[in-house]
């Protein structure tokens, strides 16, 4: 269930629907609640304004694994990098090595606050280049292209750092779930 905090008007407004969310919204709760039902489904939310969503629905009986994404840091978007040339069907040149100098690379041009989503489309991007430039694998080259071609949609780091504050305050239900990073921001 995408952007969950979109689908209903909180409790108390007008949602000019004679009331038909009003009474899901209470059928759901009812459901979700009852321990017949403990074990037997699976829900997934998924949203980046955990604030928005109905307490009730952060209850532990209603939400019994709340997991917040946050973005990546240094090490993890590293991974990301590693995985996506197989994923991907590409090669890559052994110039690119482990992807610490890309990673670097992209943290100086782009700052910390950098996606999974990002990198992905920016390793596309670095394939693309490396086909127009006739390479047999993408190579460090290419991943320079694309880094400083590519547009991240602009992204404030103290916002970010909010949002993240806040997905692990409102939507964490273990510590176990959090990055090393995620650790971090819980501690503050």
């Amino acid at each position: 269930w995408d952007e969950v905090d979109q689908e209903e008007a909180p409790r108390g407004s007008f949602q000019g629907d004679s009331g038909v969310s009003s009474r899901l919204r209470q059928m759901r709760f009812k459901f979700t609640s009852d321990p017949r039902n403990c074990g037997r489904f699976l829900v997934i939310y998924a949203t980046n304004r955990p604030d928005l969503i109905d307490p009730a629905d952060r209850r532990p009986e209603r939400a019994t694994v709340r997991m917040p994404l946050i973005m990546p840091d240094w090490e993890e978007r590293q991974k990301i990098f590693q995985v996506i040339p197989a994923r991907e069907n590409f090669e890559t040149d052994p110039d690119v090595e482990d992807f610490k100098y890309i990673n670097e690379f992209l943290r100086k041009k782009h700052g910390e606050s950098v996606s999974g989503a990002a990198i992905v489309s920016l390793s596309k991007l670095a394939y693309r280049f490396s086909r127009v430039n006739r390479h047999a694998k993408v190579t460090k080259e290419d991943y320079c292209l694309a880094i400083d071609d590519f547009v991240i949609p602009p992204q404030e780091e103290e916002k970010i750092r909010k949002d993240e504050e806040m997905a692990i305050q409102l939507g964490c239900s273990s510590y176990r779930f959090l990055s090393k990073r995620g650790l971090e921001i819980a501690r503050r």
